[in-house]
């Protein structure tokens, strides 16, 4: 997933699961590819996973089907700065032109940062529907 801009070839925010793990990055091409925050521990394979990030000014935060799974601080990559227009959904137009060919349940953007609490809450009202 990611939020960006096809006529500028930017994005301000992006999301993916690249070699077992949830990687983010930020204002790309900006940023470069070492720059880009990978989630902690190995994702379990062959079933299906809530995942995602939130930030503020200095950390990074994954959470894995409810629960925190690492940080990355933000430093190199700063905060999300062009505000793209468009959402990708499996495939990165900006970035590439790689696409995901597998389901994907849902996808939701906030405009704020969601506490642990939340996400945890987000993730059980949600688990029956993708089990």
């Amino acid at each position: 997933f990611s939020r960006g801009d096809i006529q500028t070839q930017a994005d301000d925010f992006g999301l993916w699961v690249s070699q077992g793990r949830v990687g983010a990055f930020f204002n790309y091409p900006d940023t470069r590819m070492g720059q880009m925050a990978m989630s902690r521990s190995p994702l379990p394979a062959q079933r299906w996973l809530h995942l995602g990030f939130t930030w503020d000014e200095k950390t990074i935060t994954f959470f894995v089907d409810g629960k925190e799974d690492g940080e990355s601080p933000v430093t190199g990559m700063g905060i999300p700065n062009k505000k793209g227009t468009k959402a990708w959904v499996g495939s990165n137009p900006p970035g590439g032109n790689e696409f995901y060919m597998g389901p994907i349940g849902s996808v939701v953007v906030y405009s704020r940062a969601l506490a642990g609490i939340e996400v945890q809450q987000l993730y059980m009202g949600t688990r029956i529907k993708f089990r």
